[in-house]
């Protein structure tokens, strides 16, 4: 990349040198027009091809970079730690979490968690409010198991899950992303991505439930239509709801929403949270709210600060106890700030 100015400039200079000297001898009559301009053309064919050989070189570092990227974060990384002594299943899952005393402290020495005590029923909704570092996704990261509790214990049913097999639990878990990950293949592919082997009335059952069927159907192939990397072809909410039937198409115990809405526009955001109501009252429901008014739907809402808990309760309870939520919501009604945490 660096040598590319130069190339181009010595090509340039070249050619004015050309220019320059061919004219002089064409006014001297001594070669003729058509040998200049055939001349001129050779040239700027070779300095074409020297600028090419920059970009080649250009291409091979990013290739280098690619390359290393390649061997340090896929070859070389280290298995997950899967705790292969943790066989146990259960033949019925309900959803029922528990967290007693759980707290967790970062290899680095930073405390996210502390005596956190929290009962969610199966077929609840919870919603974890709180500011950025309060704790909401190390409560996720915990109860997915990829990390562990430095204190207390997280139950599953009554279970302790550090007892139960680790991909079978996962396996309970419909996980909806923040960013929607979509790949280049048709849409009923990316809404099987975590269950290939679903019919495709399962399938399209999915899309229905996530409020995906009509404008799947409205596509020029419909469950058949190729989407783009990232799934360039689609709006966000449309993006989202496809996240939302692939959760809901593996059946899941309980859902994990890390808040789909939080960077849609008003009426994508709408057409989601549509979506939303509905799958929320079917299961455990457990939404790491980034938006205080998707956060007043669900049953219960947990107020994180600093780790801890500090409130909880419905939408209605805690705007009256007039403290951290009722503060933060008042805040986002009168326009301080925009509503996302």
């Amino acid at each position: 990349t660096r040598l590319r100015p130069l190339v181009e400039f010595i090509g340039a200079v070249a050619v004015a040198g050309i220019l320059w000297y061919g004219g002089f001898l064409v006014a001297m009559e001594e070669i003729r027009v058509e040998g200049l301009m055939a001349f001129i053309f050779a040239v700027d064919r070779v300095v074409r091809g020297a600028t090419g050989l920059g970009n080649i070189g250009n291409i091979m570092g990013q290739v280098r970079a690619a390359i290393d990227r390649i061997y340090s974060e896929v070859l070389d990384a280290t298995p997950e730690a899967i705790d292969e002594n943790a066989t146990l299943t259960l033949a019925s899952p309900r959803g029922h979490i528990r967290f007693r005393g759980v707290g967790f402290v970062y290899p680095d020495g930073t405390r996210a968690l502390e005596e956190i005590n929290l009962d969610i029923n199966p077929g609840s909704s919870v919603a974890l409010v709180g500011s950025s570092g309060a704790g909401k996704s190390t409560l996720a990261d915990l109860l997915l198991k990829f990390y562990r509790p430095t204190e207390g214990v997280i139950e599953f049913d009554g279970t302790d899950i550090g007892a139960l097999n680790t991909r079978w639990l996962r396996e309970r878990f419909g996980v909806v992303p923040q960013q929607t990950l979509l790949f280049a293949g048709t849409v009923a592919e990316n809404i099987a991505f975590g269950k290939p082997d679903a019919t495709m009335e399962e399938i399209r059952q999915a899309a229905e439930r996530a409020h995906a069927l009509e404008f799947i159907e409205a596509m020029p192939n419909g469950f058949d239509t190729m989407l783009g990397e990232r799934g360039v072809r689609l709006s966000g909410g449309e993006m989202q709801r496809i996240a939302i039937a692939r959760a809901l198409l593996v059946n899941p115990t309980v859902l994990l929403l890390d808040e789909a809405t939080s960077a849609l526009d008003a009426v994508s955001e709408k057409k989601v949270q549509e979506a939303l109501d509905q799958v929320m009252h079917e299961r455990t429901t457990i939404l790491i709210a980034h938006r205080l008014t998707t956060a007043a739907r669900a049953d219960t809402i947990v107020v994180l600060h600093r780790g801890r808990i500090v409130e909880s309760g419905t939408h209605d309870a805690l705007m009256r106890q007039n403290g951290y939520y009722a503060t933060m919501y008042h805040a986002f009604s009168e326009g301080i700030f925009d509503g996302n945490l």
